[in-house]
């Protein structure tokens, strides 16, 4: 019930004020944060691959970081985990694109490759091609950003970094990931109502220990107690609110 009150609330707050959200000034701050935190996921790549340092996310406020990625292997930034910081710019990545900012969203799609994120830059490469075949209506520019994206992608993946990237990229089991599969498996264990309209947010964990979701998967089954209740932020909306809520999400982002 509780989520569904926060849903009709979100929704009433959409009604009432979005005639009076000015996106400019939105898109401009949310260039600026991203912009910061692009500057520290590239400071952390320098530190990592050309001066051999580990490194570690950046916790701006006190907070438990003990779920944090503690390899040191990864640029986190200001985030706990290069992931994280994918899910963070690729809506903006979204936007650039819409407006037209090509020159940006080279540059925003290459600090989500230095991050390594195998989801962040799957999505990348997602939007850059629904930019080039479905929104970009002049063909020379299509086949000039392709020439471009091209080489840059030729260039850049021979350098040591996104060599690392590219490798766990393919070293990825993504039948059996619990990043990239496990949600999916959760969402066909929920009854067609739970599917529709969701469960909840932050139920997930109450709904496997309940038992109302058993999960058999091999994904399932490296996942540790902790994380038991782990899935990625695209499969939260998808398990939390439904196919109803997963829509109207996109549906939001998109216009």
């Amino acid at each position: 019930l509780f989520n569904y009150v926060t849903v009709a609330y979100i929704f009433i707050l959409l009604v009432f004020f979005s005639n009076r959200l000015n996106i400019d000034v939105f898109y401009r701050n949310y260039v600026i944060v991203a912009s910061i935190a692009s500057a520290a996921i590239v400071i952390q790549a320098f530190q990592l691959y050309v001066l051999g340092q580990p490194v570690y996310g950046i916790a701006l406020l006190p907070c438990d970081t003990s779920s944090w990625f503690d390899g040191g292997t990864r640029p986190c930034g200001l985030f706990p985990e290069p992931s994280v910081y994918a899910y963070y710019i690729l809506p903006l990545l979204f936007l650039m694109l819409k407006r037209g900012s090509v020159r940006l969203a080279m540059v925003f799609s290459a600090c989500i490759i230095v991050s390594t994120s195998t989801l962040g830059i799957l999505c990348c490469f997602v939007l850059w091609g629904w930019y080039l075949f479905f929104e970009l209506k002049d063909l020379r520019k299509a086949f000039a950003y392709c020439f471009f994206l091209i080489a840059a992608a030729a260039l850049l993946f021979g350098a040591e970094i996104a060599g690392i990237a590219l490798d766990k990229i393919l070293s990825t089991d993504y039948a059996n990931s619990p990043r990239l599969t496990r949600g999916f498996f959760i969402f066909l264990n929920l009854d067609f109502w739970e599917q529709v309209f969701g469960i909840g947010f932050n139920n997930l964990q109450y709904y496997i220990d309940s038992g109302r979701v058993i999960l058999t998967d091999y994904a399932s089954t490296i996942v540790s107690y902790e994380n038991r209740a782990y899935v990625t932020s695209v499969y939260q909306v998808l398990i939390g609110y439904g196919i109803a809520g997963f829509v109207l999400y996109f549906c939001l982002l998109y216009t």
